[in-house]
Order: structure tokens, then sequence, then C-alpha cells
């Protein structure tokens, strides 16, 4: 009972952890605010603490507001004074903005939340700060965009359907060759109109996160997609025709991937792919559910692929790009404009009467449901969906990829490799040891087989991983080989066997000592196979095999594939098949295999007819925990078999397993995120595994004593 306990605990508390995974979006009201007033709002915003919003006006201010920490009223708080009344807004990044005033003045705008400590207490100061200010454009432009590129600043504004781009630089100067120290100074180029080659006139326009992607829609239902070189020319242009206009479009975090909102309510996200000419072409890889009235605004999130879109008629809701699955939605609200916090726990929203409202947003882990685990995902960048486990990347802008199932079938692959190797060895071998060998042979092999299991499973997989494998690519072409001639030769000696077993000289041999006369075919068979290996791997294989399986089949070589696992997963899975079989095989009484010889029987078909079946729950109960060792081994596999998570059937390519994923990844996973509690799924699915393993050789291990134990 307290095993039973253990166990149910263990479970219970793997659940508790990866239950959380499938928790859906919570979007709380706390607090709401006076109406601000005849002011039009362009912009609003949250600050990183959440103790913060801001309202941009269209006078010309900036006012700041304090978020409610539990439910209450939202308490407004200074008002900052800027330049003068602003034509056009437009969102740069993380609580920034490019203004573009009524005279014609472009103003990069950054809105900041500074923490200030005095008297050990915490307090946040909000600052607007001014990262330029100037006219890189004549009068007359109707919306201005900037981003900042290193040093320098990128600038495209709109005007008359056209689209203009300049650049504000930072230029070296003064000094000389004998001496001189030389100067830095900012130069602002002459702007250049951008030509689209007789495309339709511009709508719309954005800009990616770093100014090296633009995206523009025209009046006649085109999408252009523009790559900017580091002068601001355009170096490659791709043109989208779609089913009806764009109402409005944002890049995701990263700038790879382009939602669009069309007006008929239709939304899908853009990128670049590869076609069957091997050419780039816009693609729509992700298609979300419609809308019944068409996205007004989309807010995209700083920190992941997630985004927040509203409705013309007021509509709020919010989406994942990886999994394509809606996270929360908010109707009857009768928003104006929405603002996502820069950590994703919160939204601000303006309501038509003026007031704001302030949620707290609790998104747990939007990047992982059912669909992505289980099922192909068209992540960004691939030509298709696929089975992908990748849980880090080099960038903050990586999109994590945590499919299962490249690990589900590396267990299943690892496992059936194992048992191609140990399930013959140890059968065969428990039944010639319990039924035919001689007493002394057998004193001294199944101690010697039991203590295989005592060994290190990190020693085996050193072994492998540093010395076998190497050994292997190179006498591949031996072992195949070897493996050929060996049965081969075995059948024929077995023929001559047959007839030679009754001379005298020959009988001593049947009392258990058969297998003396079957080593000098062995050693005959690896003589011709090491003799025959280089001159076959010379004339047909160019003298490397596993360059010509490249250049000739298209199959990668990898030093750490099936073939070791199933040596070494073999080896580990041995001893407990053989111990369990033979003890089952021994077990049986005496009197039926008396009998059964007594009746004319030979020896074998004693084993075949009696043996075998009064054995075979044990046998079956051998086999099943044999299985359940090799699904749930973590060093063999994690040392020898590559740690490559993908779904190839090639058994000269690698693999990862869940027992070996959470040894692999478990240490740099951080508490309570997303991938932590996906090893703790792993660990279910292992769990389930060999449950189910359990399950299955308990139910028929009793049938099958049910049948045989009446002999």
């Amino acid at each position: 009972m307290a095993i039973i306990l253990m166990v149910i605990g263990i479970l219970v508390l793997i659940l508790e952890v990866t239950l959380p995974l499938f928790s859906s979006a919570e979007l709380k009201e706390m607090g709401r605010s006076g109406p601000h007033g005849d002011h039009e709002v362009l912009a609003i915003g949250v600050g990183d603490y959440l103790e913060h919003g801001y309202a941009l006006f269209q006078s010309g201010e900036v006012s700041f507001y304090h978020l409610p920490q539990s439910v209450g009223m939202m308490q407004k708080g200074d008002t900052l004074p800027l330049k003068g009344p602003i034509g056009s807004l437009r969102s740069a990044g993380k609580n920034q903005h490019t203004l573009l005033y009524n005279d014609g003045t472009v103003e990069l705008l950054r809105l900041e939340f500074l923490p200030t400590y005095q008297d050990r207490k915490r307090k946040i100061e909000p600052k607007a700060t001014s990262l330029y200010q100037g006219a890189p454009f004549p009068n007359g432009f109707a919306a201005v965009d900037a981003r900042p590129r290193g040093q320098d600043l990128r600038f495209i504004g709109l005007k008359d359907g056209q689209l203009w781009l300049n650049s504000y630089h930072q230029a070296s100067g003064g000094g000389g060759l004998f001496g001189g120290a030389s100067t830095e100074e900012l130069v602002l180029d002459e702007p250049t109109k951008l030509d689209f080659e007789g495309q339709g006139a511009i709508s719309d326009f954005v800009l990616n996160g770093p100014g090296d992607v633009l995206a523009a829609a025209t009046k006649d239902q085109q999408l252009l997609w523009l790559e900017l070189d580091g002068q601001g020319a355009v170096r490659q242009r791709y043109v989208k025709t779609l089913p009806a206009p764009i109402r409005s479009f944002a890049f995701v975090f990263g700038g790879r991937s382009l939602i669009v909102n069309l007006y008929d309510g239709s939304r899908q996200a853009f990128g670049l792919l590869r076609g069957s000419d091997h050419q780039r072409e816009l693609v729509a890889f992700k298609t979300f559910s419609q809308t019944p009235a068409p996205i007004a605004t989309t807010h995209v999130s700083t920190r992941d692929k997630g985004f927040i879109s509203l409705t013309t008629k007021g509509t709020l809701r919010g989406d994942y790009l990886t999994t394509g699955e809606e996270l929360f939605q908010l109707k009857g609200s009768a928003l104006e404009q929405v603002a996502l916090a820069p950590r994703n726990n919160a939204i601000l929203g303006l309501e038509e009467s003026g007031r704001l409202v302030f949620w707290h947003l609790e998104q747990f882990h939007p990047e992982v449901t059912l669909s992505s685990l289980f099922t192909k995902v068209w992540y960004e960048g691939y030509q298709s969906p696929e089975h992908v486990w990748q849980s880090t990347g080099g960038s903050d802008e990586f999109e994590p990829k945590l499919g299962v199932m490249p690990l589900i079938y590396g267990t299943l692959k690892a496992t059936f490799y194992a048992l191609i190797l140990a399930l013959p060895l140890s059968l065969l071998g428990a039944i010639y040891i319990s039924q035919f060998a001689s007493q002394k042979l057998r004193a001294w092999v199944k101690p010697t087989i039991e203590m295989m299991a005592g060994l290190p499973s990190v020693v085996i997989g050193f072994l492998l991983a540093l010395w076998l494998a190497p050994l292997i690519e190179q006498w591949f072409v031996f072992l195949a080989l070897l493996s050929f001639l060996g049965p081969v030769l075995g059948l024929i000696w077995l023929f001559c066997w047959a007839r030679i077993r009754h001379i005298p000289r020959f009988k001593p041999l049947e009392r258990g000592y058969e297998y003396l006369a079957a080593v000098p075919i062995l050693l005959l068979a690896a003589l011709l196979s090491f003799g025959l290996a280089p001159v076959i791997e010379q004339h047909w294989f160019g003298a490397s095999f596993p360059q010509w399986l490249y250049d000739h089949l298209g199959v990668r070589y990898d030093q750490r594939n099936s073939f070791v696992i199933s040596i070494g997963l073999g080896f580990a899975v041995i001893p407990i098949i053989f111990s369990i079989s033979e003890d089952a095989l021994s077990s049986v009484p005496k009197n039926l295999s008396a009998a059964s010889l007594a009746l004319g029987a030979s020896r074998w078909q004693t084993v075949q007819k009696v043996i075998l079946p009064s054995a075979s729950p044990g046998i079956f109960v051998a086999v099943m925990m044999g299985l359940g060792r090799a699904v749930g081994e973590t060093m063999i596999v994690l040392m020898a078999a590559g740690n490559t998570p993908i779904m190839s059937a090639n058994p000269f390519a690698g693999m990862r397993t869940l027992s070996a994923n959470i040894a692999v990844e478990v240490a740099e996973a951080p508490v309570g995120g997303s991938l932590y509690r996906t090893l703790f799924l792993c660990a279910v699915i292992l769990f389930v595994f060999t449950f189910i393993l359990n399950t299955l050789g308990e139910v028929v291990r009793q049938r099958l004593r049910k049948s045989y134990g009446r002999f």
C-alpha cells in the first residue's frame, strides 16, 4: 500500500505541475478613470511596473495616470506639454511613438517609467524623452514613422499615395593622415521617393522593429513587402494580391511575420518562404478565425508572438501566432483604443465615453496547446507545418517550438532497435540455458549475464559514445557482412549437423555442448567478413560507406545512430529479459517435460509444445519489463543517441527520447515556465507509457496463467 500511495503521489505531483499548461487566459478589470473631456486621444500605454498609464492627446499633451493595484478608481497624475498639436501618430515600439506635428516637425518620443528610491521606498517617476526632433521631410506629409538603426534613424513618410525615405546618420569628419582628432556629426539625408514600379497608390504602411522591412497596402488590394538595405535602398520587393482591401496590419515581435486584417474580417499571417522553384515569395502561412467586424488596430507584444486586436465594433481579442488560436475575447466593451503592457500582463483601453479602463491579464502559457504539442505546427520561416522540438534560440525574437512528437518518436525508435537485438538473444539464450545447456555452463552463464544488469548505464553510454560509435562507423561494412554471413553459415552448419549428429564421436556435443560446434562457424564468418569488407567498400562504396550513403542516397550517417543504440540499450535490456525468462522456463514442472519425452517427443518439440506455453506468462512479463526499461532509460540514450529531436525513419540518424530530453533541458528551464511544465508533461507521458505496459503485461499474464495454469 505504501508503494502504491507513493506512485499515486508522484503522478499527482507531475500532473499538478503540468495542468497549468492548458489554462485559459484570464482578464480581470481593475479600475476606470473619469472622462478626459473633449480632447482627442491619439495613443495610450502602460508602464513596465503597472503603476502608471498614459494618454497622448491630439492637442499636444501627454497625461499620466496612477493605475490601481487592486480593484478601484484610476487617478490622473501629471500632464506634460509637448511641442504642439499633433497631426498623426505612429507606434514605434515599447512605449515609443513617432509624432508628426501640424507644422511638419517630427519627434520620436519615448515614455519611460524609472524607479527611484527614497527612504528605502521605491517610487516610479514617469518621464517623456525626445530621441529626435526635426523635419526629415517637407511639410504636407500625412504620416511619418521612424526606427532607430544602431546610431542612425530611418524615416518613412506617406504623401499623396507615395512613400518617401530619409535617414539621419552619423558621419565621421575632421582629422587627417598626420594628426588631428576625428569628429562625428549628425547628417540628415535628402528625402528619396520609393519606386514601386507602377503599383497603385499607397493607403497605409508599417515598419518592422529593426527598420529593415517595410510593408505597404495599396488601394487596389495589394500587399507590398520591401526589404531595405543599410542605405535605405529597396533590396528585394514582393507583391501579393489579396481578396479584399487591407484594413490594418502589424509586424509581430521579431519583424519576420506580418498580421494582415482585411475589411471582410479575415485575418492572416504573411511571411517570406521559398516556393517550389526555390525563389522566395510572400505566403500566408497562418489563418486566424474571421471576425464579424474588421479589425481596426492590432497591437503586438514586445516579448513574444502574441498580439491583441480591436474590431471596429469595439470587441477586444487576443491571439497567438505560433498556435494560431484565440487566447481571450472581450465583447460589448465599446473600446476605441487599447494598449498591451510591455510584459503582457495588463491591458489599458479607452472607451467611447472617454474613460480609461485597466485590466489585469494572466496568459499563463499561450505558446502551448494540445494541438501544438501533438500535431504539426507551421512556424515562422518553415516551408510547411512540421513536428519540431527546439526550446531555445540565439535571440529574444526566437519562437519556442515545443512539439513532443519527435521525442515520443525517438523513444519508440530507440526501444524498437533495442528490442530487435535484445529479444532474440535473451529469449533464445534463456531457452538454451534452461533446457539444453549443461549444468556447468548454466552455473557460469546465468550469474555472468545477471552481473550485466549491475553495470552503470553511464558507463555503457560513455563506452558507446567515445569508443563503440567511431568503431562502428569505421567497420560498418564488416559488421553488415558478419550479420549476413553468420546466419547463412549457421544455416549451412545446421543442415550438416542434422546429418552428422548420429555419428558416435559427435554424440557428446548433444549433451549441452552444441555451442562448441558453432564457434568455428562464427570464426569463419568473421574471417570472411574481415577479408571481403575492404574489397566491397573500395569497389562498391568508393572507399567510404558514409560518404557513398550521402552522395547516392542523400542520407547522412550520424555517428551516434540507431545501430549504436541497438547495441548499447540492448545490452542493458538483455539481463532483465534473460533472467526472468530463464526463471520462468526453469520453473515449469519437470513432470511435464518428462511426460512429453516419454511419449516420444524430441527435446525441441517438448520445448515448443510444452515448456514455452507453460512459461509464457513469465516470458511475457519479462518482455514487458525489458520494454519498460528501454522506454525509461536515460543515460545511454543521452550519451549515445545524438540528442537530435527529429522524426526520421533513417536508421543512420540520431534521435532524442523523452527521458533524455528531460535530463538535457531541466537544468535550463525556468521554474514555472512553459519549458519547465512541458518537461513535466514528458514525465507524464513516460508514466502513462509504463502504466500501459505494466497493465497490459499483467492482463496478458493473468490470461496466459489461466490458460496454461492447469498443467
